[in-house]
């Protein structure tokens, strides 16, 4: 999958006002509730509040472990009145000038990551939230799955059905947040989740695509986020992982970067398979070799690819 089938009202770049009134007339008009999703990883936008008893925040209780207390992401449930509806155009101001930090190359995190339409606990939406923020691994260990990341969310589709995204949160009616082109999308809950419980139940294949989002943001921040661009390098991306055996994100951007800058298909060249196939057999990694090509070599390939000479 490319692109998630349940997205409505992808607006283009309007301004926080504007945004803010078309988020609050969705909830107002299905007697809903709106929260701000915030990811204070590398800075909390809202310090302020968490000293007043004023706007409740709701914390997810990530394991200690893996993320500190003081980092662990939070909703901010807005009031519905005029101190509420500032916070919302602040929330959104503040979403689009990250949008602009991360295209220009500057910036690291997206602290504010959505805004979700809610009826019901919210204790127990926050709860359920934290379960599918949590992924447990093999041997017991868990990792933090951070899908609530608009990075992330953006490609999440590709691989998850919105069935999965909504099993075990029956009080999440939409999940809006900024792509990153500025548009606000809305996935709305429409069709029965795949579950009750608060969990993702996913295949090896979706695990494995869920595992090279990273290095598919990596590289489509260097070369543009064009959908079409991004089928083409995650798929480069699948074949390195899965039929190369690279998983590291360093060696997923390296490929993903010539299927860009060389050719789709450079890795079928046979110069290019002769020398994976002695990386892998010397379990060596790929960038390494990668990067030490000519820009020159890499142009040679890419014309003898295209001659059909090979």
């Amino acid at each position: 999958m490319s692109e998630a089938t349940g997205f409505i009202g992808a607006l283009r770049r309007k301004d926080a006002g504007f945004i803010a009134a078309q988020l609050a007339q969705n909830a107002t008009e299905q007697s809903q509730r709106v929260a701000v999703f915030v990811d204070p990883t590398l800075g909390d936008p809202f310090p302020e509040l968490h000293s007043s008893n004023d706007i409740p925040v709701y914390r997810l209780a990530l394991p200690e472990k893996k993320v500190p207390r003081h980092a662990w992401p939070y909703l901010l449930l807005l009031p519905a009145d005029l101190t509420g509806q500032r916070l919302l155009e602040r929330s959104i101001s503040l979403a689009q000038a990250e949008v602009d930090d991360w295209k220009s190359g500057k910036g690291t995190a997206r602290s504010v990551c959505g805004w979700l339409s809610l009826s019901g606990d919210e204790q127990s939406l926050v709860d359920a939230l934290t379960q599918k923020a949590i992924l447990p691994l093999d041997d017991n260990e868990c990792v933090v799955f951070r899908f609530y990341d608009p990075r992330v969310l953006g490609h999440l589709f590709r691989y998850l059905r919105e069935s999965q995204f909504f099993s075990g949160l029956p009080t999440l009616h939409h999940w809006s947040f900024l792509d990153v082109d500025a548009q606000l999308l809305v996935l709305p809950q429409q069709d029965p989740p795949d579950s009750i419980a608060p969990v993702w139940f996913m295949t090896r294949e979706q695990r494995n695509g869920v595992a090279r989002i990273e290095a598919l943001n990596s590289v489509l921040r260097d070369f543009g986020t064009d959908v079409a661009l991004g089928d083409l390098v995650d798929a480069a991306l699948a074949r390195c992982q899965q039929i190369h055996g690279w998983t590291e994100t360093v060696d997923l951007h390296a490929f993903g970067t010539l299927a860009v800058r060389c050719h789709a298909s450079f890795d079928k060249h046979p110069f290019v398979a002769a020398q994976i196939a002695h990386l892998r057999r010397e379990n060596e990694a790929f960038s390494g070799w990668a990067n030490s090509i000519e820009d020159s070599q890499w142009r040679d390939i890419a014309a003898e690819i295209n001659s059909g000479n090979i």
